[in-house]
């Protein structure tokens, strides 16, 4: 079954041409996530692997987690949201947005804002400067899980908030995390 599944997936897949640096195991999760949004498209699946391996990149060196700040934060997000969804290019989203679990996103007029204070607690997180005892302290799926309430952008929110919870994870487990996040509205929601 495994195996049908792994020649399905190059026949369908195999013309595109992923970016050097990705493992057979990163490529096979960018596809899984992205049949998982219903993102399948080849821009949106080569978008996600180009910021997937910055992510990547970023999420196993301390040294780079270290020179993050909030704005390189907010950009990178900002960066790989465009990249993945050229809709994305024109910044955070204008229109509201509804679950089908009868939930909706953060008000746009609230986005930006919501977005700072997001990308200062992700950095907070990434760099230690919270006591990792404390028990106010965010784990990275309770920040992924913020991070899609506030749905910052019109599609690739889920995407994006793939990226972030890995980094989060790596610094959490030392080790880049070989599946999906947690589906915190048990739907795609792209």
């Amino acid at each position: 079954m495994e195996r049908r599944k792994e020649i399905q997936a190059i026949e369908k897949y195999g013309h595109l041409k992923f970016p050097e640096g990705l493992s057979k195991s990163d490529k096979d999760l960018i596809i899984n996530q992205c049949e998982h949004q219903q993102a399948t498209g080849d821009q949106e699946i080569l978008g996600f692997a180009v910021s997937y391996l910055e992510a990547k990149q970023i999420g196993l060196d301390s040294e780079l987690i270290q020179n993050l700040n909030s704005n390189k934060i907010e950009l990178l997000i900002l960066k790989w949201a465009s990249q993945m969804e050229k809709r994305n290019e024109k910044g955070y989203r204008k229109t509201p947005v509804h679950f089908s679990n009868m939930t909706q996103g953060l008000n746009p007029d609230s986005i930006e804002r919501a977005m700072s204070s997001f990308s200062d607690a992700f950095v907070d997180f990434i760099q230690n400067t919270i006591n990792l005892n404390d028990e106010r302290r965010l784990t990275a799926t309770e920040l992924y899980t913020e991070f899609e309430k506030i749905h910052p952008f019109e599609d690739g929110n889920g995407r994006v908030g793939d990226l972030l919870w890995k980094i989060a994870r790596t610094h959490e487990s030392g080790s880049w995390p070989e599946q999906l996040p947690p589906d915190v509205f048990g739907e795609s929601n792209g």
